[in-house]
């Protein structure tokens, strides 16, 4: 399997975004919300990330969507094909990978 994770395995159009957040189901663990809808077409899964600006500058912001993707990389071989997935990260939380 290619575990490479490119920009095809991101969410990345408003109204797919938009799509996920209406349609989709929500996961919260306390420290992150996970919304997830299955997609009109076929395809891998894809990952979007949302995160606020209460998680600071932009170096911190990049870091914990770069974190997200990484897990989300590591994990996609046990996710079903054919979802896209929003990860929202809490602010205020130690976030590690």
């Amino acid at each position: 399997m290619d575990h490479r994770a490119g920009k095809n395995f991101r969410v990345t159009r408003r109204g797919d975004i938009q799509r996920v957040f209406d349609l989709g189901r929500r996961a919260w663990d306390g420290n992150l919300t996970l919304c997830a809808a299955r997609r009109e077409e076929d395809g891998p899964s894809r990952l979007g990330v949302a995160v606020s600006f209460r998680h600071g500058k932009a170096v911190r912001r990049n870091r914990v969507k770069r974190l997200c993707r990484e897990a989300f990389r590591l994990l996609r071989g046990e996710l079903p094909d054919g979802y896209d997935y929003i990860m929202i990260p809490r602010a205020g939380r130690p976030f590690r990978a």
